[in-house]
């Protein structure tokens, strides 16, 4: 019997853009991070926070509870429509990282879930240093399932292109928040909260299908990877028993304050 080879990833950008084609699946099933790990960025109320790539709003909700005032930026359509279906209480903005519609230094923190990485690395920087105030805090937060554990990838892993050979910008390696000399951003600190959710195998569908690696697949290796991911789900849950899987997670945290 001839393998057939997995696809390859697609284009760095093509991801980028892929997540307003699955806006309404990524509100329902893409985890917020952990509160304990905004309470680390943001250890206490501020007046105006900044929520960069909004995304359709799981970081935003959070940040309305420790802000006063919220500017949700977006750029893509179908994204934004759907956070503003939610009504937050944010300000949303159809705006891209690099070019802020935004007065200097009239924002006290800046946060960015899982978004980091699709932005300029050189730009994104200066420009948030901009509307920054002195002594404001940038946040940067990555939270996915922890597949350091075996059965976590045997999960969610086969059939997904593998990323890590592609040529990728800086700042997107392995989630450092990596700033450029010119930026106001110099002290820095780092931590892995470690947290579990309970997922049904929709809800671990659903995420996988939420990932740009499996957006961007070819519709039948998509519903290919789907599958596999359902059979595996439940065959995990018969030998456990129950309705749910505990499915660690890992939210890797940058805070860094501007000069």
């Amino acid at each position: 019997m001839a393998v057939r080879d997995e696809p390859g990833p697609a284009p760095f950008a093509q991801r980028a853009r892929s997540f307003g084609s699955v806006a309404e699946l990524y509100a329902r099933f893409r985890p917020a991070p952990p509160d304990e790990a905004v309470d680390w960025i943001l250890p206490g109320q501020c007046d105006k926070a900044l929520d960069l790539g909004a995304g359709t709003g799981a970081l935003t909700e959070l940040l309305v509870a420790r802000a006063h005032r919220v500017v949700a930026v977006e750029p893509d359509p179908a994204m934004r429509a759907v956070l503003g279906r939610r009504r937050l209480g944010a300000f949303v903005v159809a705006a891209v990282a690099e070019a802020l519609p935004l007065r200097s230094a009239s924002i006290d923190a800046a946060l960015a879930s899982s978004s980091w990485q699709w932005m300029h690395p050189d730009k994104t920087p200066i420009e948030v240093g901009r509307v920054l105030r002195p002594g404001g805090v940038l946040g940067l937060l990555w939270n996915h399932a922890d597949r350091s554990r075996k059965w976590v990838e045997d999960l969610l892993g086969p059939g997904l292109p593998d990323v890590e050979s592609e040529a990728r910008r800086p700042q997107s390696q392995r989630h450092r928040a990596q700033m450029p000399d010119a930026s106001p951003f110099h002290a820095q600190e780092a931590r892995i909260v470690e947290w579990s959710m309970a997922f049904t195998v929709d809800e671990i569908v659903g995420m996988l299908g939420s990932y740009s690696r499996v957006i961007t697949l070819p519709p039948g290796a998509r519903a290919d990877v789907l599958r596999r991911a359902e059979r595996r789900a439940k065959k995990l849950l018969a030998e456990k028993g129950g309705s749910t899987l505990d499915i660690p997670m890992r939210c890797q945290c940058w805070r860094i304050v501007r000069d």
